[in-house]
């Protein structure tokens, strides 16, 4: 689908003026989102999805007040917006930003980024796509205001980038979906993330990641689904199994991870209970409608083992692989010997593996290199007050509706 000034796609916003900016929230702890302001990403002057929706006078509080611009309707005169003068995307100069100020209510409901004089249309957009990923992007339809349209979708927020020949303009907003009732979704639902891949067939569809914002404070979303849509509203839906269907910063990727020739869709979501854990569960909608792969929560992981023994070693046991994997952990020799965990690299007591927690799911790469293959990351802790102490990879192949070890690697934290 190519763009027009009346949007792309039936998922999310349709309308320049309430398009989304994106968020980069990545690893950030739970309790920190909740509990403190989270820095500036590099390339916005504040987190997109903290801007939206928050008051004028938490922007004003946090930004200072700005450019007051006001308006007048039947009722009066009303703040309209606030301008600031603002970095964006890495550029050398700062640009005109407005902070459009929902009437009646006193909220952000949508900022725009002003492009004068306008960059050169390619640069531009190759710019801003180092920050948010690929762009739906293309000429615009025949008598639209505006020559060329991109948009991005990333974090819970839309950016869209119109180009009016003389000058482009950017309208960021929440990534609300379009059509929730096409897929069965509430109202509230909002688009997190978006990729583009062949999950049917040869030709690339729109693959997101929705849900309902959970927390105004923190990218917490709840009732998380996967859409995968050609357009016009076909497409298929699948709700993710808990507890991947609520947690923090939810993440995407695709890769053909079965090997039947078409990409799956990977979704990663930080733990409401665990700052440091993830849960993971991968889709397959190779026949057009979807079939769980992987769910990290139900046994699909191998159960790992592991013992400490002498002169600071570790060895490792995974269910289903042949091969014992052993660690040198003398790097964290130190806070070892301070738990009292070593004395001399003697063992104090005997200590095992007392946790494990999944912290990153990618997509994989077998020894012969074929990629259809899921990278599973594990932390595991030995001992109290020493962290975690290994970090194990484990290389999984699914076959016949099984999925088997065909790689592990440990290293010392």
């Amino acid at each position: 689908m190519y763009p027009s000034k009346h949007g792309l796609s039936t998922l999310s916003n349709t309308t320049p003026r309430w398009t989304a900016l994106a968020l980069a929230l990545a690893t950030l702890q739970v309790s920190a989102w909740c509990a403190e302001k989270p820095a500036a990403p590099e390339w916005a002057p504040q987190l997109p999805w903290m801007a939206l929706n928050v008051s004028y006078a938490t922007l004003a509080a946090e930004k200072g007040e700005g450019k007051k611009v006001y308006a007048r309707n039947a009722e009066g005169e009303f703040l309209s917006c606030v301008e600031y003068q603002e970095r964006w995307f890495g550029m050398d100069a700062p640009i005109k930003t407005e902070y459009l100020v929902l009437f009646q209510k006193d909220t952000i409901h949508q900022l725009t980024l002003y492009f004068e004089p306008k960059p050169e249309r390619e640069a531009l957009i190759k710019r801003i796509s180092q920050y948010l990923g690929e762009p739906e992007q293309g000429p615009c339809e025949p008598g639209a205001p505006s020559e060329y349209a991109a948009n991005w979708i990333s974090d819970g927020v839309r950016y869209d980038l119109q180009d009016y020949g003389d000058y482009a303009e950017m309208y960021v907003s929440v990534a609300r979906v379009q059509s929730p009732e096409a897929y069965k979704l509430s109202d509230d639902a909002i688009v997190f993330q978006r990729r583009f891949a062949s999950c049917w067939s040869k030709t690339r569809q729109n693959v997101y990641v929705v849900g309902l914002r959970g927390n105004e404070r923190a990218p917490l979303l709840e009732q998380i689904a996967l859409v995968v849509e050609v357009k016009d509203k076909d497409g298929v839906s699948a709700p993710l199994p808990a507890p991947v269907s609520r947690g923090f910063n939810p993440q995407l990727a695709t890769s053909d991870i079965d090997g039947d020739g078409f990409q799956d869709a990977i979704v990663t979501v930080r733990s409401t209970e665990d700052g440091n854990a993830i849960q993971a569960a991968v889709f397959s909608f190779a026949k057009r409608k979807p079939t769980l792969l992987f769910d990290s929560s139900a046994n699909s992981l191998p159960k790992i083992t592991g013992e400490l023994e002498k002169g600071y070693s570790a060895v490792l046991h995974v269910d289903g692989y042949a091969e014992a994997v052993r660690v040198d952990v003398k790097p964290r020799q130190k806070p070892l010997d301070d738990a009292g965990v070593y004395k001399n690299g003697e063992l104090s007591a005997p200590a095992s593996i007392q946790k494990t927690w999944l912290s990153r799911v990618e997509p994989g790469e077998t020894s012969s290199g074929s990629p259809a293959a899921l990278k599973c990351t594990q932390e595991a802790v030995f001992a109290d007050g020493t962290g975690p102490l290994v970090t194990i990879e484990l290389t999984l192949k699914r076959t016949n509706s099984q999925w088997t070890v065909v790689a592990c690697a440990a290293s010392c934290n």
